[in-house]
């Protein structure tokens, strides 16, 4: 598919500039002057962003070429524009929104015959690389939202054969701000698709475990505090740490009695001297 060059869009605007301008001498003075004013500074505006997308698409720059063909027709309702624009979008591979431009040039009866027959062959070729998908969901809940890529889909495009673009996919299955499934897919030239998706389903609670649930727990014991107002001497923590203290302190002194008591004597022999008792006088 070619889109239409400057020099032949030109002569087609300005052909349907002058049908437009026959329309507005009908119309009182001030409406006439106003409406011309406004009808001229659009067709300006068109007239260069039209320029600016040839320019680009000259240059194999057809997002951007896209882009300056959907200004200038947002500003003129013209089949030469809507040419140029669904010719960019085929070459970027949007090619459902191109076919739609291409059947509005079709049947658009103020085109030209050359006009006309370009539009319904390139048509022809683009509705053979348009591919078809069927989405099927199951287990959703009222309020979810399933979507196509960004587009969401309403319940009359469910479970019936799509148009798409060919490429990569994803159906996502939202509920409020989660997705709760998703599944993707790629669609080849002309391929027909299905793609299921299923949403799980929450296990549903039993008596029993709605009951433990609700059940109330037990309170856990309050923790003391420590009184910072109280003296050291005021705590019950440090008089148990005294007796504590004390009693260790008693066993150690029996534990070392019983083993002085105990203790082997001294025997006289070659390595230890007798053991002489020595009494002193008063």
């Amino acid at each position: 598919m070619t889109y239409l060059s400057t020099e032949r869009a030109r002569s087609l605007l300005v052909g349907s500039c002058l049908l437009l301008a026959c329309a507005a001498l009908c119309a009182p003075a001030r409406a006439q002057a106003q409406a011309q004013s406004e009808d001229a500074t659009k067709a300006a505006s068109a007239r260069a962003l039209f320029e600016e997308g040839v320019s680009l698409a000259d240059q194999g720059h057809w997002e951007e070429a896209a882009d300056r063909f959907r200004r200038a027709l947002a500003l003129r309702d013209s089949a030469v524009i809507a040419y140029n624009l669904a010719s960019a979008l085929q070459e970027t591979g949007k090619l459902v929104e191109a076919s739609e431009l291409l059947r509005r040039v079709r049947n658009d009866a103020a085109a030209d015959a050359e006009l006309h027959a370009s539009a319904s062959n390139a048509l022809v070729e683009v509705e053979k690389r348009i591919g078809k998908l069927t989405v099927h969901v199951s287990g959703q809940q009222s309020g979810d939202q399933v979507r196509l890529d960004e587009r969401e889909l309403v319940a009359a495009e469910l479970d019936v054969a799509l148009p798409i673009d060919p490429g990569a996919h994803v159906v996502r299955v939202q509920r409020g701000e989660q997705v709760v499934a998703e599944q993707g897919v790629n669609v080849a030239d002309g391929q027909v698709q299905d793609v299921s998706v299923q949403v799980a389903i929450a296990p549903v609670a039993t008596p029993r475990e709605v009951a433990v649930a609700a059940a109330p727990k037990p309170e856990q014991s309050a923790r003391t505090e420590p009184d910072h107002g109280t003296p050291i001497t005021g705590r019950w923590w440090f008089w148990a740490g005294i007796g504590t203290a004390a009693v260790g302190i008693g066993v150690a002194v029996a534990i070392a009695a019983s083993a002085g008591s105990d203790s082997p004597k001294p025997a006289a022999g070659d390595f230890e001297p007798g053991v002489v008792g020595v009494e002193v006088g008063r």
